[in-house]
């Protein structure tokens, strides 16, 4: 017989899969998804990221390696925000909050760009060709997201990790396991890199 934790995790483990399942098959199906990466239909209000290039046909927009990147992030509710970026070679960035923009907590009527004119940094497509990913997550409730992406491996502005896409996911359902259904949302965005 399993016991509580042991099942536990196996109901995690097939809860991840049947997300990421449903996320890939999204994505081969050129639809846009806007779900995020861990979806949770259960959140009472919204996180909305955009990037300066639309999709096109429901296909993800294409960068071509040395294009600037301008990403938008805006909240219905105010909450705690962290913004990443999953690289095609697994590396992950957190891109907010950062060395310069350490608080992260935003209220409903503001909209955060990142990458713009002004900014201390910018973001450009990097290689190898690839599908990248920008994932959004808002909290009602700060998060410790070490195990996500941290400073220790990284001396500058961004806090950095290296995952899979099936890696980060897992680690951030455990990170949101113990909040309560209405207090957190994701979404993510997929772009193609191309030289």
């Amino acid at each position: 017989m399993l016991d509580q934790q042991c099942l536990k995790k196996w109901a995690l483990c097939v809860l991840s899969l049947v997300v990421l399942c449903a996320s890939l098959g999204s994505a081969q199906e050129g639809t846009e998804n806007t779900d995020g990466l861990l979806a949770n239909p259960e959140a009472d209000f919204a996180v909305n990221l955009w990037l300066d290039k639309r999709y096109a046909d429901g296909k993800d927009a294409t960068y071509i390696i040395g294009e600037s990147i301008e990403i938008g992030l805006e909240v219905s509710s105010s909450s705690y925000v962290y913004l990443y970026n999953i690289h095609s070679d697994g590396t992950v960035l957190q891109i907010y909050p950062n060395r310069y923009e350490s608080a992260n907590f935003l209220s409903s009527e503001n909209t955060l760009y990142f990458g713009i004119k002004g900014d201390n940094y910018h973001f450009k497509a990097a290689g190898p060709e690839g599908r990248d990913t920008f994932i959004a997550i808002a909290s009602r409730t700060k998060l410790t997201t070490d195990r996500l992406a941290n400073f220790l491996t990284s001396n500058g502005i961004f806090a950095v990790g290296y995952h899979s896409e099936e890696s980060f996911l897992e680690n951030l359902n455990l990170i949101v396991e113990p909040l309560e259904k209405t207090d957190w949302v994701t979404m993510s965005v997929g772009i193609n890199i191309r030289e």
